[in-house]
């Protein structure tokens, strides 16, 4: 049997993974008006880097080399790889993503409105969706129907998820939510990394966002490998949601005179019309 208390928790993931980029995202429109364009190619590079290009390479280092398959067993290695896959295809992309289709977007809330998707959108498909579907088969464990997913699932998967729900501590449930919610702040904090190093021209910024990723990702990866005290994850969990919140208003500063543009069409207009002015000669 599934807890009570581990069902409540995973309910509370899913809560916490979709209500707070939708909440967020209404809130910055109508108090900044961000960049819709900002946000939606956020979401799209997140998908198109992670769920395409990374799951690619994933496919050749766990399945297709023997030599890497093996290597990837040990923990350590399992960690460092993923913190670096992760950390090397999210912030090429998000480099990719400012210097080739958000050239107009460079100011501050931009930085934030596509952190808000790439973040955004990885909480509600990894944080909302399995969490869904984590509560459903936890009830289907419990009132013993599981067994109606047979023709769904293969029977190997089926009972390795089956394990994982009553394996893990209802702590844990709860942590993946809160997860997902500190990666969305970690993700709109390396946008503005990365926006503020194409801004500046400056391309070591990049390595050292993806430095950071890593180095960010790596206690995560490292607890999927030998699943430590829950506990020591949730205080890493919550330590880095507080830098990640600081360097966000912090870095405000590094964006001077930019954080209330108005962006993309309505910025040009606006310069446009300035330019007007200034050409118009003086009334005597």
């Amino acid at each position: 049997m599934v807890s009570n208390l581990s069902i409540l928790y995973m309910s509370l993931s899913v809560l916490l993974s979709i209500g707070v980029p939708v909440g967020l995202l209404i809130y910055l429109h109508q108090r900044h008006q961000i960049s819709w364009k900002a946000v939606t190619v956020g979401a799209l590079v997140w998908f198109f880097f992670t769920q395409g290009l990374e799951k690619m390479v994933h496919v050749y280092v766990f399945d297709v080399n023997p030599f890497t398959a093996a290597l990837m067993k040990k923990p350590l290695w399992f960690a460092l790889y993923g913190a670096l896959a992760a950390g090397i295809f999210e912030e090429v992309g998000r480099y990719i993503a400012f210097t080739a289709w958000l050239k107009t977007l460079r100011a501050w809330k931009d930085g934030v409105a596509y952190g808000l998707g790439h973040g955004g959108i990885e909480s509600l498909l990894i944080g909302g969706i399995m969490g869904v579907q984590s509560v459903l088969m936890a009830r289907m464990i419990n009132t013993g129907t599981l067994g109606d997913l047979g023709g769904k699932l293969p029977p190997e998967a089926l009972e390795q998820a089956k394990n994982l729900l009553l394996s893990t501590p209802p702590l844990a449930f709860l942590a993946g939510g809160l997860e997902r919610n500190i990666a969305l702040a970690m993700q709109i904090a390396l946008s503005l990394l990365v926006l503020y190093g194409v801004r500046e021209g400056k391309i070591a910024i990049l390595f050292a966002a993806i430095a950071a990723h890593a180095v960010i990702d790596f206690p995560v990866a490292l607890y999927q490998a030998i699943r430590y005290d829950t506990l020591y994850l949730f205080l890493y969990l919550v330590a880095l949601f507080g830098i990640s919140l600081i360097f966000i208003f912090w870095s405000r500063r590094l964006f001077p005179g930019a954080a209330e543009e108005p962006t993309g069409e309505p910025a040009k207009e606006r310069n446009r019309s300035e330019g007007k002015n200034r050409n118009k000669p003086k009334k005597q």
